[in-house]
């Protein structure tokens, strides 16, 4: 059952998120924006633009990410008729609700996962009040993604078994 997309997908996420990541990181340092006063006390804002290797990666590892991660769907979904799942639903593929056990399983993680942002999220609101690159107030809030789906990850992973164990318990 480890394999199953729905164990699995916390860790595509967390690809993905590295993904925007490297492209925030190319944006932000893409397009520098200075600001001056004017003669007139008029406030300018200057954009420049020029494009940088992270961006271009971010947007070839999107083209490579996108189609892996929608090939899994449609796999995930080809070899479990009966738990079908959709990359475009307001409910996150990873939630296990087989049975009593998974529901429970699933509660757990996602309340220790509520836990997290219930204290993450006010820490960095207040972080943000610090002045710094604007880059980094993204990798702030990418970053409350990234342990978010690494506690729900190691909290489902516990309870569920490889598939070589599943068949050895039953036989």
């Amino acid at each position: 059952m480890k394999k199953d997309l729905r164990v699995q997908s916390p860790l595509w996420n967390i690809l993905g998120i590295v993904i925007l990541v490297i492209a925030a990181y190319g944006v932000t340092h893409s397009f520098p924006i200075e600001w001056s006063k004017g003669k007139d006390g008029a406030i300018e804002i200057y954009i420049t633009s020029h494009i940088n290797w992270q961006l271009i990666s971010a947007m070839l590892l999107s083209l490579i990410y996108l189609p892996a991660y929608a090939y899994k769907f449609r796999q995930h979904n080809k070899l479990n008729p009966q738990h079908k799942v959709s990359m475009f639903s307001i409910q996150p593929p990873e939630y296990l609700e087989e049975d009593e056990m998974m529901r429970t399983v699933t509660q757990r993680a996602t309340q220790k996962v509520y836990t997290f942002i219930s204290f993450a999220l006010p820490l960095a609101t207040a972080l943000f009040f610090i002045p710094m690159n604007r880059f980094w107030y993204i990798v702030i809030i990418l970053l409350i993604a990234i342990i978010q789906n690494l506690m729900y990850y190691f909290e489902i992973r516990k309870y569920v078994k490889e598939d070589k164990e599943e068949v050895s318990e039953f036989s």
